[in-house]
């Protein structure tokens, strides 16, 4: 059975009972649009890991920063050391300026290249 990555109602529909019972200042809608590709766990995780941010920086409220401090360890796992040869490393430039440039002509917002 294949259930598919919620879309972005969706996922604001799910931040929205996460985070009914917390303290925030956060706008669904921005936080939806910058979740593309989240699973409903991983939203769940997001919420929870922004909580606990939120706590070690002696805060009884999530923020914004707090979801952005900790979306990219959810997305893409803890970062782990890399050793790229010259031909990695250009062709890692490339992929990143194509990226960044589709994302331009797109008139799509993105928080890293």
């Amino acid at each position: 059975i294949f259930i598919s990555l919620p879309d972005l109602l969706e996922r604001q529909s799910i931040l929205e009972k996460l985070l009914e019972n917390k303290k925030h200042a956060l706008n669904y809608l921005k936080i939806a649009k910058i979740c593309v590709g989240f699973s409903g766990a991983m939203l769940a995780t997001l919420i929870n890991e922004s909580a606990l941010n939120a706590l070690k920086h002696q805060r009884n409220e999530i923020a914004e920063s707090d979801i952005l401090e900790v979306k990219d360890k959810i997305a893409y796992g803890k970062k782990k050391p890399q050793t790229l040869d010259e031909n990695q490393k250009e062709l890692v430039a490339l992929y990143q300026s194509a990226k960044a440039l589709s994302a331009y002509w797109l008139e799509i917002e993105f928080d890293k290249a």
